[in-house]
């Protein structure tokens, strides 16, 4: 986190009598990032505070774009991959630009930008170095079952760690809230000078900003797409209960999947039940609360304890591409192979994910979520998703007149999760044609579990992307880039 001083000094500055001077335009440059497509990066001049009118400060927002491969061009697209926390540069920088390009059809410019509080885009953080961040309290990770004094441990720590964000990082908090990202994005919309309308394509928490942005500006709103819900008004309520409604279906689905694909996943050896494998796996896990396994990896003594496993187990249910890598790991542990057990490392988080609520919350956004936009917006929920269940889907979509929930039929988090080429077209035709789903369809994945290999071998024709295939209109390409899209874009890590 940069210091106060070294924070301001960041930041353009307007004092005394001059006035302060917001760029109306993108200063679009060359980027020095290589990538499949040309990639320009660019600087966007806002107002730092949008509510303080005293102030004349300025924050510089950094862009990437790639642009359009076919014509008539539709104007652009902003992305938000979730988080809350996730760079949105990297969406769009490298190998994910030629598959967003076929995605969305072609026709639109892609732009992606670093929220406030992500990337460089004033960088948010608890602790003024990494030392500091070392010396974090102990349960902070901690699953609250782990142990009979897991809940206690775990609301000491994130007590001292709220407090200590509170402390060192209020300042740089009350800048960097959804509402303000939102205004930021419509001042891009602006500068972009094009019809003044917002599309955009919104992933996990990428939906409650989708939602805030729309209800703030209901008149500007173009193709929206909202997918993978989080539901806004428990959001801003600081409720997370609706989140894991479809976490136990989603979690059964592992093992339902699994037996049924024996030649695909090692835990199926011997031909089980979906019940006897859910009852080994809890044995597992209760065995190594109290008896962590140590395995030796790439020669490194490494503890497999009760909270990384049920950590490697959350990170998986973000896709299904990581189902096989899953049970690899888990027949590992359950038969004592150390090379096997790797594969659990593998899932394992960088840090653990903590959600708070920063105190200083004047600035951030008290409004609705009732109203009728110019343009209907596109939900699309996964009923079987642990994270982001069809019910906040359907709860966000009541409140947005005229808007239409797309129900993706998959497991694993947002339609990426489990890749349908139903789902991949219509929100296609719907970001070219403006044509929405009628309502009530129901997409359902074109693969299905532990058929990564089939994956492989139906697209090994394609095995790079080229301008010509971008720009076609193949489905076995549509299939091919949301499939990539699901392996590269990044699931999890920061609470959604």
């Amino acid at each position: 986190m940069l210091s106060r001083p070294a924070f301001l000094l960041a930041l353009s500055l307007c004092t005394g009598e001059a006035v302060c001077h917001i760029t109306r335009s993108v200063n679009w440059f060359p980027c020095t990032q290589n990538g499949t497509l040309p990639i320009m990066c660019g600087t966007l001049t806002v107002p730092l505070d949008y509510v303080d009118t005293t102030s004349n400060a300025t924050l510089e927002l950094q862009l990437v774009k790639v642009s359009a491969v076919k014509q008539p061009k539709k104007g652009s697209i902003l992305f938000n991959p979730g988080g809350p926390g996730s760079p949105g540069r990297d969406l769009i920088v490298g190998a994910q630009a030629p598959s967003l390009l076929v995605a969305t059809g072609g026709h639109h410019d892609l732009i992606g930008f670093d929220p406030r509080g992500t990337g460089t885009t004033i960088p948010f953080s608890c602790y003024p170095d990494e030392i500091s961040r070392s010396t974090q309290p102990y349960g902070i990770g901690l699953y609250l079952n782990s142990s009979d004094t897991a809940i206690g441990q775990s609301w000491a720590a994130k007590t001292v760690f709220t407090e200590t964000c509170f402390q060192n990082a209020r300042d740089v908090g009350e800048l960097i809230g959804t509402g303000y990202v939102a205004r930021d994005m419509m001042q891009i919309v602006d500068a972009l000078g094009e019809d003044g309308l917002l599309r955009y394509w919104g992933f996990s928490y990428g939906t409650v900003l989708g939602a805030t942005v729309a209800a703030m500006f209901p008149d500007r709103m173009d193709k929206v797409v909202l997918d993978g819900c989080v539901n806004p008004h428990d959001y801003y309520a600081g409720l997370d209960v609706e989140q894991v409604t479809d976490s136990d279906r989603s979690y059964d689905g592992f093992f339902t999947g699994c037996v049924a694909h024996p030649e695909a996943c090692e835990l199926a050896q011997g031909s089980p039940t979906p019940a006897d494998l859910k009852r080994q796996f809890y044995d597992l896990l209760y065995s190594l609360k109290y008896e962590p396994y140590v395995a030796t990896i790439n020669g490194n003594a490494t503890i497999f304890d009760y909270n990384a496993l049920k950590a490697a187990v959350q990170n998986a249910l973000y896709s299904t591409v990581t189902w096989p890598i899953l049970a690899t790991g888990l027949h590992g542990l359950l038969t004592k192979n150390d090379t096997a057990t790797a594969a659990v490392a593998a899932l394992l988080p960088n840090t653990p994910a903590v959600s708070i609520q920063v105190k200083a919350r004047r600035r951030a956004y008290t409004g609705d979520f009732h109203v009728k936009t110019k343009n209907p917006i596109l939900f699309v929920g996964s009923d079987r998703d642990a994270f982001t269940p069809l019910v906040s889907a359907r709860n966000a979509s009541s409140g947005f007149e005229g808007s239409v929930v797309l129900q993706h039929g998959g497991y694993g988090h947002t339609s990426l999760g489990q890749p349908s080429l139903c789902t991949a077209k219509a929100i296609r035709a719907y970001f070219v044609n403006s044509t929405l789903p009628a309502p009530g369809t129901i997409c359902e994945p074109t693969f299905g579990l532990f058929s990564n290999a089939t994956v492989e071998q139906e697209y090994a024709p394609i095995a790079n992307f080229t301008k010509r295939t971008v720009g076609g209109d193949d489905e076995r390409v549509l299939l091919s880039a949301i499939t990539r899209l699901n392996t590269r874009i990044p699931h999890s890590g920061h609470g959604l």
